[in-house]
């Protein structure tokens, strides 16, 4: 979807160009399949997300075996899932550790802005979530890969299970 997006948004840009060349609104270039770059971006920013969860779950089940994880940590908050794994690792790399959090969370705010949209009355506001654009679904996916990386530094146990092809 990423790569998708990233052609779809390169035959705009370019569209774009020559519409100004020529003198007029390059803006119509803009317009023409936005709502589809639009759902791309939205999509590759929730499968990240969801990849990333989706591996916290697994390090769930590798540190706690799968009887314990489903019955205590599952249905946690990610937040609170993530905190608790790390915890019971032991002390570990801090710089590690406090990365982890934070791309996590990025990751899951992100998600959560797109998939349970706050209602609001009047005129939409201006949004304070990451925007579903091409650099923040690249920021996503750059995003997952280094989560991965840093599930394999928490352990040389857990690396064949976040390894990334």
């Amino acid at each position: 979807m990423l790569a998708l997006l990233e052609q779809q948004t390169a035959t705009v840009t370019a569209r774009a160009a020559e519409l100004r060349a020529a003198g007029q609104n390059e803006d119509l270039a803009y317009m023409d399949g936005a709502l589809e770059r639009q759902a791309l971006s939205e999509a590759v920013q929730v499968l990240a997300a969801m990849t990333v969860e989706g591996a916290v779950n697994l390090l769930g089940v590798l540190v706690l075996g799968e009887e314990v994880f489903y019955r205590s940590l599952e249905r946690q908050p990610l937040r609170e899932k993530l905190s608790q794994l790390l915890s019971t690792l032991g002390p570990g790399n801090e710089a590690v550790h406090s990365e982890l959090h934070s791309l996590v969370m990025n990751l899951s705010q992100a998600r959560n802005a797109f998939i349970h949209p706050k209602p609001q009355e009047g005129s939409p506001r201006d949004r304070q979530d990451r925007a579903p654009t091409l650099s923040n679904a690249r920021q996503s996916v750059d995003e997952t890969a280094r989560v991965l990386a840093l599930l394999q530094r928490l352990s040389y146990l857990y690396r064949p299970f976040f390894h990334v092809w």
